[in-house]
Order: C-alpha cells, then structure tokens, then sequence
C-alpha cells in the first residue's frame, strides 16, 4: 500500500469515527468479544440474545461500562444482569447507563431464591407492582395480532407471604383485576393461607377502597377448581371465613348470577351449599333472565342439584317436578346395559309428558 493510500484510509476511518458518538463504545464491543483485535469482528446482530444477555452479565461483573452502555442501547434485555448481580455499585452501574425494566412481568413463582430481592430488584427498576400487560403468546402464534392479556404479580406471589408483604408496600393494589375479572384475595382464597387473605384484605382496607368480599365469595363458588374429598373442608373454612368478614351470601353479579347459584353449578359441595342456606342464602332468587336456582339446574339436566335444592328447601312447582321424573326416567332408560323393548324412548317419555318442551320456554315465567 502507498503512503497516499494509506493515508487516505486512515482519514477516511477517522472521519467516520468522529461522525459515530458510539465508536469507543462499538470499539470497547468487539475488544470485550474478541479479546483484542486478533479475532473476527463480529457485528452485534449476529449475536443471539441469549448470547447478548450473557455478555450483558459478563460486563457488568467485569464492571465494564462502556460495552453496559452499548449493550443496553442495542436494546439487550437486563434481566438476567440484574438478577445475577449481587453488588450495589454493580446495580448502580446498571441503572445509570439506562437500564429499565418497565415492560417485565413480575413473576415470583418462577423464582427459586429470594422472591421478596427478585420483586425488589424489578421494581427498582422500573417493573410495575400492579397488573401488568403482556401479550399473550399462549393462544396466539402471531405476537402482532395476539390479544394483551393481563396477570396480578399479587396472584403469582401467594406461596409467600413475604413476596405478598413486599409487593403491597411497593405500591400493589390490592383492588387490580386480572383478565378473568379476578383479584389477588380471589385467587388467594382458593390458593393460599387466611394469613395471607388477611394482608391484602388489611392493606385494601389501609388504601381507603375496602374489598368487595361479597363478590369474592361469588368468585370462590364459581371456581372451576376440582373438590375433592381432602380439600371440602378447604372450601367450606374459605366460605365460612368470608361470611364472618360480612360477606353478604345473596350476592349478585350484573348477570344476576348469585353466590347460591354459582354454587349449584359445582359438584361435590353440598356441605359449602348447606352452609349458605344456614346462613341466610335465598333459594328462589332470579337472574338477568328470570332463572331461579332450580331452573338452573333443571335447564342443564342437572337431576341430583334438583335433589340438593329441593332437600334445601327450594319451591318445587308440579311442572318442575313432572320434569325431572321425566329425566330421571330417560337417565333409567339410558344408562340401562340391556335393551328393553318395554322401556319408554325420549319421545314416547316427552310425549306422556306434553309439557316437557314448553318447560323451557315457559317455567322462568311461573
């Protein structure tokens, strides 16, 4: 090479350094990834990001600030560095250089450790302790398109009361509802201890906005969570700990659904639906559509909620009655092993009984 060549490289390279404001930092880069000059100079975009997380965690370990810079405004996730960091000066190192994590989901359940330092370390920089957005991947490939859904850090806390504790005194709201309409207490009453329902119930109360914990009774019996002999009594000390808070068991949502009637459409509770009745729970309530419990259940075929309801003490009219015997017969006649030419079909049983069809055009009128 000539000295007039080189020399025209040498200015060239110099005036596009002193175009670039981030030449030391991209300089800083590829020495930090090359370990000197010597080895190939990758550009930043054929690293993958786990591959720039991981340096991003290295750098800060080696306390290496301007490749933290350059990293971070190439957009590189600092979660992983600031997780792993254990120091002050680190942290610090960190957020001054930009890092933010505004846009994380506070999850604790995915945490092993220290829950209450993970939601700590988030939240300072920059998680929200109250519902956060996320889109929701899960039932949408295309991340574009997919619906945003929302989760309660609160809901993913409730294995700790102390993860709960730390979130409410970093500003969660205990009153903030989930995609489902749920709040923290809701899930809490089917998940965690009465220690941890207290807390939120102390802190939302503390906020000036007391909880509704009559319609977090009416989530508790729509639950669709299985009961099983070893968690009836679960359910049954969850119920009866929100009636003595004052839950009112006549509770009804915009639909009209009441906490009676949600608690019909679920197997296996008669114990949580003799408690409610003991407690005050009207059987002959309607919803939006003029439905009382037993419509209900008559509606789904349900014949052992009609026996419930009717041992219960809910007014049995002699078209309800003639009804479920007619189901009670088709149950007989269906769940027989052998076929029986004496046995009554589905149209010879609706045509002895007429009124079966008009039942469910006319029985929410009575």
């Amino acid at each position: 090479m000539s000295l007039f060549s080189f020399l025209d490289s040498f200015f060239t390279d110099l005036g596009k350094k002193n175009k670039d404001p981030y030449v030391k930092e991209k300089e800083a880069f590829h020495w930090f990834t090359n370990k000197g000059y010597y080895g190939e100079q990758r550009s930043i975009d054929s690293y993958s990001s786990i591959e720039l997380e991981l340096l991003l965690v290295r750098a800060t370990t080696e306390n290496n600030e301007l490749v933290i810079k350059y990293l971070l405004r190439n957009g590189v996730n600092p979660l992983k560095a600031i997780l792993q960091t254990e120091t002050e000066a680190q942290l610090s190192l960190l957020k001054q250089n930009g890092a933010s994590l505004k846009h994380e989901l506070i999850d604790p359940s995915t945490v092993e450790g220290d829950k209450v330092q993970y939601i700590k370390k988030l939240i300072r920089f920059g998680a929200n302790p109250n519902a956060c957005v996320i889109v929701n991947e899960g039932y949408d490939s295309d991340a574009a398109t997919a619906e945003p859904v929302k989760f309660l850090p609160l809901a993913y806390s409730l294995d700790s009361i102390e993860a709960v504790k730390c979130l409410l005194e970093h500003g969660a709201n205990p009153l903030e509802t989930d995609y489902t309409g749920r709040r923290a207490l809701d899930y809490a009453l089917l998940a965690a201890s009465s220690e941890i329902c207290d807390l939120i119930l102390a802190y939302a109360k503390k906020s000036g906005q007391p909880i509704d914990i009559s319609s977090s009774l009416l989530q508790l019996m729509k639950a669709k969570k299985s009961v099983r002999s070893s968690n009836i009594k679960e359910l049954l000390a969850k119920t009866n700990y929100l009636i003595k808070l004052g839950a009112d068991v006549n509770y009804q949502d915009k639909q009209g659904v009441s906490v009676m009637m949600a608690a019909m459409s679920r197997k296996g509770i008669a114990a949580v639906q003799q408690l409610l009745v003991e407690h005050g729970a009207n059987l002959e309530l309607k919803d939006a559509k003029g439905r009382t419990a037993l419509v209900r259940v008559l509606n789904k075929k349900d014949t052992a909620g009609f026996a419930t309801l009717e041992k219960l003490g809910a007014k049995i009219s002699s078209k309800a009655r003639q009804y479920y015997e007619a189901l009670v017969e088709q149950e007989r006649n269906l769940g027989s092993d052998e076929y029986d030419e004496t046995a009554m079909t589905t149209s010879e049983i609706r045509g002895r009984n007429g009124h079966q069809l008009a039942y469910f055009k006319s029985i929410h009128k009575e």
